[in-house]
């Protein structure tokens, strides 16, 4: 009795909105994990190569494990995400390449069912 035709109620308003919201932090923590996934362990690698010398063989060896078992715990969540049916595929863009026009060439990352299987069994069996 106290709503107009076609006015949603205020809560309703405030609650989609705050989802949208929700979603968008979601979407870029995801992307952040997966950009970690791919290159902690190459950063790990590069730190434990140059500067292996200065910080020792035992500290190299704990930064390049560490940073595995880093990847291989964030890939998990990915992968029990797509197992369930609860996430769909998605692209994240690293860099973008060539913006000649019409033109665009993206180096991106296509995360879908296949790569998270991946993902798992790479960073799993690595660590």
């Amino acid at each position: 009795m106290g709503q107009r035709r076609g006015r949603r109620p205020r809560w309703r308003a405030a609650r989609s909105h705050f989802d949208k919201l929700s979603v968008s932090a979601a979407g870029e923590a995801a992307e952040m994990t997966v950009l970690l996934i791919v290159f902690l362990p190459l950063l790990a690698a590069i730190v434990a190569g140059l500067g292996g010398r200065i910080i020792g063989r035992v500290p190299a060896k704990l930064v390049t494990t560490g940073a595995l078992f880093v990847s291989a715990a964030l890939s998990w969540p990915i992968f029990l995400g797509f197992m369930c049916h609860s996430v769909e595929p998605y692209t994240v863009t690293i860099l973008e390449w060539i913006n000649s026009g019409d033109l665009r060439v993206n180096w991106s990352l296509q995360i879908d069912a296949l790569t998270a299987v991946m993902l798992v069994v790479v960073t799993t069996v690595s660590s």
